[in-house]
């Protein structure tokens, strides 16, 4: 169970980077700062500010990012973990 929803998250994660990429590469350059950029593209689709701020930083190569989008879809203790603090370090030991 656990590995399907990290496969789910890290497609996530990659469509995120992919439209980063995209959106230089096309020279659609984001506004500065990485929360603005947030806001300009919707904030990612269904998840919050804070996850999309998260994922564009690529804070602690993605793990972070892939407990908050756990979080947003309401799948974190259904995932297994106990909380969010849970799901972060259980990913920096693998």
């Amino acid at each position: 169970m656990k590995r399907s929803f990290l496969v789910i998250g890290m497609s996530l994660v990659l469509l995120l980077s992919l439209a980063v990429v995209a959106s230089a590469f096309l020279q659609l350059a984001p506004p500065p700062g990485v929360g603005e950029f947030c806001t300009s593209i919707g904030n990612g689709g269904p998840f919050s500010h804070d996850t999309c701020v998260v994922c564009a930083n690529k804070g602690n190569n993605g793990q972070v990012c892939f407990c908050k989008i756990l979080e947003d879809l309401g799948t974190l203790t259904t995932s297994g973990f106990t909380s969010f603090g849970n799901c972060v370090e259980t990913f920096l030991k693998m």
